[in-house]
């Protein structure tokens, strides 16, 4: 049996342009398309039914999103309600901060040739603040 042909009863009949041998399952075959068409309608990439040629939202568009508006507005605000606060708080967390127990010398270390080790420079620092 040839892959052009399929067996219906005993009889070798020849499958419909574009049918599949297999029940259910779809065409492999492309569509045939000719370039006077192409030049004729244009090409287009894309194309739904939902928005035009200048992709501007169709009527039917706008009917499938109208229940959601109010949702959709109430849940941004929520969230654009939850940044600021955030946002806020960390301000105001910080400007209150005060900065008295951090170690600040009045004249600059003067250091030795030689580079201190951690302890010696923690050490130094205290006693400056003494």
């Amino acid at each position: 049996m040839d892959a052009g042909s399929c067996r219906v009863n005993g009889d070798a009949k020849k499958p419909a342009e574009g049918a599949s041998h297999h029940r259910g399952e779809a065409s492999t075959l492309p569509a045939k398309t000719t370039r006077s068409t192409n030049a004729t309608m244009g090409y287009k990439p894309f194309q739904s039914t939902y928005y035009d040629a200048r992709m501007r939202a169709s009527p039917a568009l706008l009917r499938a999103r109208a229940p959601y508006l109010l949702k959709n507005t109430i849940t941004g605000f929520a969230i654009c309600s939850l940044v600021v606060g955030i946002y806020t708080y960390t301000i105001n967390a910080i400007s209150q901060d005060e900065f008295d127990d951090v170690v600040v010398p009045d004249e600059p270390i003067v250091r030795s040739q030689q580079p201190a080790g951690t302890t010696a420079a923690v050490q130094q620092a205290v006693a400056a603040r003494k």
